[in-house]
């Protein structure tokens, strides 16, 4: 068996609502989650079953509803022409979008992440003496796809 391949984020790349690519994208996150129930299955001493002295008492487990959501970091732009900017202001939380992550570049034999999603967050950070940032939250709406490029 393959041991794998290791693969470098630098070509990732992020479009919303359509074409729109996020400017100066320095990283983003993904993840899916699922809730887990614990149904308990101790039960009384009644109608013969053994109650507490029963063998058993483990936890089953039953799978709820599933979820996402993603974020990402970006140099922060003044312009709005520049890529995806209009989309992600900080006016913008709230908005439904839709999303197309790239792990490693939009060519044939990747993979892509896609759905829709809501605007949890925005936050723009700056320093005296550093790149002024810009973090989105979002999260998923729905079912979201995981594909390989044709």
């Amino acid at each position: 068996m393959a041991a794998g391949t290791t693969i470098s984020g630098q070509d990732g790349v992020i479009k919303l609502g359509g074409a729109s690519e996020v400017p100066m994208l320095t990283d983003w996150a993904f993840d899916a989650k699922s809730d887990i129930k614990t149904l308990d299955t101790r039960v009384m001493k009644s109608n013969a079953d053994g109650g507490s002295a029963a063998a058993g008492g483990f936890d089953k487990k039953t799978l709820g509803s599933r979820g996402a959501s993603f974020n990402f970091t970006h140099q922060w732009q003044e312009n709005d022409a520049a890529g995806a900017m209009a989309l992600i202001r900080t006016t913008a939380v709230g908005s439904m979008l839709t999303f197309e992550l790239y792990p490693n570049n939009t060519t044939s034999g990747k993979r892509k992440l896609a759905g829709s999603a809501y605007i949890s967050a925005v936050g723009d950070s700056a320093t005296v003496d550093g790149v002024v940032t810009q973090k989105v939250s979002c999260e998923v709406d729905g079912a979201w796809t995981d594909t390989a490029l044709a």
